[in-house]
């Protein structure tokens, strides 16, 4: 098994098998979520050969970062510990494992934290409660967001393709064949609110189906956009729901709430029937009369923020926004900024400040991991920071991030200049991206205009040119002084 001993040394320095009450992933990480916090030993999990990095979420979970190879990890996880990938996944003997741990079997309210205490004469400041909460915003948002990526990512890349073939291969435009993927395409886009709505369901411990049901109802012709309606004489404020981001990700909070009541409440023989009847009864009524309009309204008002920065500020915002990426992917708040863009998008057809903002710094990112590649002697690292550098040109960052930038300093703060340059050079030539994906190389043909003009993808592959040079000079400079005591130290 290729990855048994990595998987041996996850487990063992998360307190063992029975310690991990929760595992699931991302693109790059795996996410753990244990009984007791005291059983870890996040240092030595950071020794594991194979492990580029950490990330403590607080409130149990970890997240750690193992590179893009990420589903035969996970896969190998599965077989070793007895898990199933079916059920969430939860250990197959979780009675046996909760006894031994003392830890609650009842999932769904311990991915809330209900009935968690503060113990008494406990005490924290202003600041580190602020700074709880906000973790547990954007661990909720990046757990939300993570997992329904691919669609758009595959959407994008339709759309994409298409334009290619149209353009250049002589696809009639009007054929059955593009109409039907023109739709795949578009439907991902267009029904975002259900797929957002699965994903925060199952991350706050909610029946992932129920999450996917308000979605459905926010989308139903009879609600989405309908003029006139009312519920108890109270008037429904008019919404799109299509393509919509905030709405269902304020619904659903609000849905956990009224879940997680009322499971304490209706017996548990009666559960299966009534808990769902219930929760959305409560909760259908107070997102499209409440929570629903406020999130549209407040999406509307990111697009205007949007439009002003690009109308008055445009320059410096991009410069802001590409040296604060590398600390985005960092922080996990990237993916609740993608988030929020990607409604953006939907509604102007392109984004010219945050995705070519993220492009550059991702090529930012490569180049100054390739850096460390030049300056280095040792064989072990020179071949972490070539793979690690390639792999974050092509847009997946993590290995170069927590393998080199982040645990050498000068490379990080060397993509951080890089993606400010980068970043400004896209905002100068007003480089455009026409389908959300993530940002690389390899989701490039995302930047072709939809009339085929390639003019614009042109401009994409000289911003990449330009920023993985810029990430590559800057750590040059900044380590070249010292490279040697650096960069080969044991």
């Amino acid at each position: 098994m290729e990855y048994e001993s990595l998987v041996n040394g996850v487990v063992r320095h998360l307190g063992g098998i029975g310690n991990i009450k929760h595992a699931t992933h991302c693109a790059t990480r795996l996410r753990m979520q244990v009984h007791d916090e005291a059983k870890m030993d996040l240092e030595g999990l950071e020794t594991v050969d194979g492990v580029y990095g950490i990330r403590d979420i607080g409130g149990g979970e970890v997240q750690i970062v193992v590179g893009t190879d990420i589903e035969n990890i996970y896969g190998e996880f599965l077989a070793i510990t007895g898990y199933s990938a079916d059920d969430a996944p939860e250990p197959a003997e979780s009675a046996e494992f909760s006894e031994r741990t003392g830890a609650s079997e009842d999932k769904e309210a311990s991915a809330v934290g209900v009935g968690k205490a503060k113990p008494r004469g406990s005490s924290a400041s202003l600041v580190d409660t602020l700074s709880g909460y906000g973790r547990k915003v954007m661990d909720f948002l990046g757990g939300t967001v993570g997992p329904v990526i691919p669609i758009y990512m595959c959407c994008g890349m339709i759309m994409a393709f298409l334009t290619i073939c149209t353009t250049f291969l002589g696809l009639d435009a009007d054929s059955g064949v593009v109409e039907v993927f023109n739709g795949v395409a578009n439907a991902g886009f267009y029904f975002m609110p259900i797929a957002l709505g699965w994903s925060a369901a199952d991350k706050l411990g909610v029946r992932p189906a129920l999450g996917a049901l308000l979605g459905m109802s926010l989308l139903y012709s009879t609600i989405n956009g309908a003029e006139g309606l009312d519920i108890f004489g109270i008037p429904v404020y008019t919404v799109s729901y299509n393509g919509t981001f905030l709405p269902i990700m304020l619904g659903v909070p609000f849905m956990a709430v009224v879940f997680h009541l009322f499971k304490r409440i209706i017996p548990k023989n009666m559960q299966y029937f009534l808990l769902p009847l219930v929760t959305m009864l409560i909760t259908v009524p107070v997102v499209l009369l409440v929570l629903g309009p406020i999130g549209y309204v407040a999406g509307t008002g990111f697009s205007v923020v949007f439009q002003w920065l690009q109308a008055h500020a445009k320059f410096l915002a991009s410069a802001l926004w590409g040296a604060f990426c590398p600390i985005g992917i960092v922080t996990g708040m990237d993916k609740a900024v993608y988030a929020i863009n990607m409604n953006y998008m939907n509604s102007v057809g392109y984004d010219n400040l945050f995705c070519p903002g993220a492009l550059a710094a991702n090529s930012a990112i490569g180049g100054a991991t390739l850096a460390v590649w030049f300056l280095g002697s040792r064989s072990e690292l020179r071949q972490l920071s070539a793979s690690a550098g390639i792999t974050a040109v092509l847009g997946i960052t993590e290995p170069a991030l927590y393998g080199v930038c982040l645990k050498f300093g000068r490379p990080f703060l060397g993509s951080v200049c890089g993606g400010a340059v980068g970043a400004m050079f896209a905002s100068l030539v007003n480089l455009k991206q026409y389908a959300w994906a993530g940002p690389g190389l390899m989701t490039s043909p995302t930047y072709i205009a939809p009339d085929g003009d390639m003019t614009n993808f042109i401009l994409c592959l000289v911003t990449i040119a330009v920023s993985v040079l810029a990430g590559f000079v800057f750590t040059y400079v900044l380590s070249r002084s010292d490279a040697k005591h650096i960069y080969d130290k044991a």
